[in-house]
């Protein structure tokens, strides 16, 4: 038996068949159950979707994880949990999921199935899910907790357009959209939506002529009217068009608007009410209320709040009180919504006693708080969740913060001390600032802090100019996945270069765990700048750790030859840049001398020069080409004179198509590795980046996705 609030106030106890349950666990056809399946228990126990989680385990001989409320609200500890646990698949809130497809739409790419519902999806976060790796199932769920949780569902492979339908019924449950005569309605028509078959309930406890009310016999059997309005589309699907009477659901429960206004009139104080849901920045929305004293005076926000608590559990009391002299009213002498003030800061309770910010942290925290909750000055004081705060706006508070500071928060710290005062003063305490770059680690694109990243040893003469180009392959890569360079002692600081490459990876090493203490760790490396990734690959297998990705790009095994080679292709390159930078000053001159001339003139001038070539106007500037730092030449000398040890994992080498027949597999094939895989790039040793950067991206895209490697996000070992 599940409760479920009702207009009156009363609590209604829903009788739910085990049929029902069976019907929507075993053998359904919109998430099906394994038996090796990892199922979170992230559902309160009194809410309809704990059916979904715990049957969906416990029947299909799955394991069922539990998953804290503070993970749930925080994208990294959530991130984390999945991993740790290897959860396959995963109920939201549709609000709850809204607010993760904003702050980390990459977290969910591991998931066999994740299914979300309880309100009206929105495009955009689905969208930002599929553009980031989906689960291999991402479902739509709708169905009132009188249908055994889910009773229509859609599985989503694309989003066209600015609606996502709920979907078809699932196996054994029957959907009929009829008229206000009980009669089916037609393709594109609206109508309500009724539901029968096995998963629906038995009635409501102890309320027969309720039972009687929403469970109607009709000409097509026992059925339940959800109250709800949609329409058939033409590919077969139903599209939900929103409530017949006034419920609302919001953040994953119903709500009548007139079960509170009834509670707020039961104050002596208080004349009129009116409940609305307030849309706010982002995808989250809120209770308003408008209140009409009975003789002009006001009641404290917080002693109001103090009485509603009492009659109401906590997700019924409103975010934000306004004051009114009179409701508005339409010719009808209905409630005028369209009227209605939005709110303003002078609607949200204040502490008592307002203290404004007393040093930076507090007045950054402070800024972000006006913003979530849309209030000007807080007091350092204010309780979060007594001035308008509630769970999704926390995750967003805290993802701002996580921004802005680059320091995690956990959840619980903010429901255990939920003031500016107390969240600053955890950060000067606990939190460390997100590592900035140090000797050696340049930031490429610092993403989503709950993927791995990537760490990226630079080639050519391990500068941070070489660097610039990996810019924009990164955001080809996933505009997600965070990119770290790793540049040579000395490129541009006067420092002596390392001596040896095992100095340079533990130098590197050390940086890189500042950033992530444990694998798994995505290691790759360019030109010569993959003998040192090989040997950080090296060192983290002798230290116990998981190298999850080791990719080389256009990597040379280390010779006498291939060094030579190596050196005489580099001058080849400087004297073609030179040559090409002296022809583009010359080409530029001449055009500028053109400028303003007629056609015939500008033929004649052309002649003329080719006549007299490069005499008279020929620029005299000597072109200005970019030099290394002294003492640079030792880095790609000291990386290819470097002998490679034996590693274990698996070395994924890219090879351009011009060097793949003359050279094979740049001779990896004789070094004693666990695995070679080699995938042959278009272009050449020059171009297969700057010139062919989405063949690039696409091939490291494809191996940092978690299907690639099931061993991605397997916990390191000791």
């Amino acid at each position: 038996m599940l409760f479920t609030s009702g207009s009156t106030g009363v609590p209604k106890g829903v009788i739910i068949p085990h049929r029902g349950i069976t019907r929507l666990v075993v053998n359904n056809d919109y998430a099906p159950f394994q038996s090796d399946d990892v199922v979170a228990f992230a559902s309160n126990v009194c809410f309809d979707a704990a059916t979904f989680e715990i049957w969906g385990a416990l029947l299909n001989g799955g394991s069922l994880i539990i998953t804290p409320r503070d993970v749930l609200l925080s994208p990294t500890a959530l991130a984390t949990h999945l991993a740790q646990h290897r959860v396959s698949v995963l109920f939201l809130t549709t609000s709850l999921f809204n607010r993760l497809a904003h702050e980390a739409p990459a977290m969910f790419r591991s998931l066999r199935i994740l299914v979300f519902g309880g309100e009206a999806a929105d495009a955009e976060s689905v969208r930002l899910v599929l553009a980031h790796g989906k689960p291999q199932r991402l479902v739509n769920g709708y169905g009132p907790t009188e249908t055994t949780t889910f009773a229509i569902c859609h599985t989503i492979e694309n989003v066209e357009g600015a609606s996502i339908p709920i979907g078809r019924p699932i196996a054994n449950t029957r959907v009929f959209l009829l008229d206000g005569a009980r009669q089916v309605v037609p393709v594109g028509v609206p109508g309500e939506i009724f539901i029968g078959g096995p998963g629906v309930a038995l009635g409501y406890h102890g309320a027969p002529e309720m039972t009687a009310e929403k469970f109607p016999q009709t000409p097509h059997g026992r059925l339940f009217r959800t109250g709800d309005r949609a329409r058939w589309l033409s590919d077969g699907t139903i599209e939900y068009l929103g409530r017949i009477d006034q419920q609302v659901k919001l953040r994953g429960f119903r709500i009548e608007p007139g079960e509170i206004e009834t509670a707020l009139q039961q104050h002596p104080q208080i004349r009129h009410a009116a409940i609305v849901v307030h849309a706010e920045a982002g995808t989250a929305h809120s209770l308003i209320a408008y209140l009409v004293p009975q003789s002009g005076e006001r009641v404290e926000i917080a002693a109001l709040r103090e009485f509603l608590s009492d009659r109401l559990p906590a997700y019924m009391i409103p975010s934000a009180f306004v004051w009114l002299d009179a409701l508005p009213l339409t010719p009808n002498g209905k409630l005028d919504a369209r009227k209605l003030p939005p709110p303003d800061a002078a609607t949200v309770a204040t502490s008592a006693a307002a203290v404004a910010p007393r040093n930076e942290t507090e007045r950054g925290i402070a800024a972000i708080w006006a913003r979530v909750l849309g209030c000007d000055a807080p007091s350092v004081l204010d309780d979060f969740f007594t001035v308008g705060g509630h769970s999704l706006l926390a995750l967003r508070l805290l993802g701002e913060i996580r921004k802005k500071f680059g320091a995690e928060i956990p959840a619980r710290r903010l429901f255990e001390t939920p003031t500016i005062e107390g969240l600053a003063a955890y950060l000067s305490e606990h939190a460390a600032i997100s590592a900035p770059a140090g000797k050696f680690l340049v930031p490429v694109q610092r993403g989503d802090p709950s993927l791995p990243p990537l760490f990226l040893v630079a080639g050519g003469w391990g500068g941070e100019i070489e660097f610039l180009v990996y810019g924009e392959l990164s955001r080809q890569i996933d505009p997600a996945r965070p990119i770290w360079g790793l540049k040579a002692r000395g490129a541009g600081t006067g420092d002596a270069p390392h001596a040896s490459v095992a100095a340079m990876a533990a130098d590197y090493l050390c940086e890189v765990r500042r950033i992530q203490p444990r694998g798994p760790y995505f290691l790759a490396g360019e030109c010569v700048g993959g003998i040192c990734a090989y040997e950080m690959a090296c060192q983290l297998e002798e230290a116990g750790e998981n190298v999850a990705l080791l990719v080389l790009l256009d990597t040379v095994v280390p010779a006498q030859k291939h060094l030579n080679n190596y050196l005489e292709g580099e001058t080849r390159k400087r004297d073609a840049e030179a040559r090409q930078f002296s022809l583009h000053r010359r080409i530029r001159h001449h055009l500028s001398k053109m400028a303003g001339l007629s056609l015939g003139e500008k033929f004649g001038y052309i002649f003329n020069k080719a006549v007299r070539r490069g005499k008279a106007d020929a620029p005299r500037e000597a072109p200005v080409i970019e030099q290394h730092p002294r003492g640079q030449k030792d880095y790609p000398v000291t990386l290819m004179g470097h002998r490679l040890k034996p590693y274990g994992g698996t070395v994924t080498l890219l090879i351009d198509e011009e060097s793949s027949p003359l050279y094979g597999t740049l001779g990896w094939e004789n070094i004693s590795l666990g695995r070679l895989e080699t995938h042959v790039m278009p272009g050449t040793h020059l171009t297969y980046i700057r010139e062919n950067s989405a063949a690039i991206a696409a091939k490291l895209r494809e191996l940092l996705h978690p299907s690639a490697a099931p061993f991605h996000h397997a916990p390191a070992t000791a």
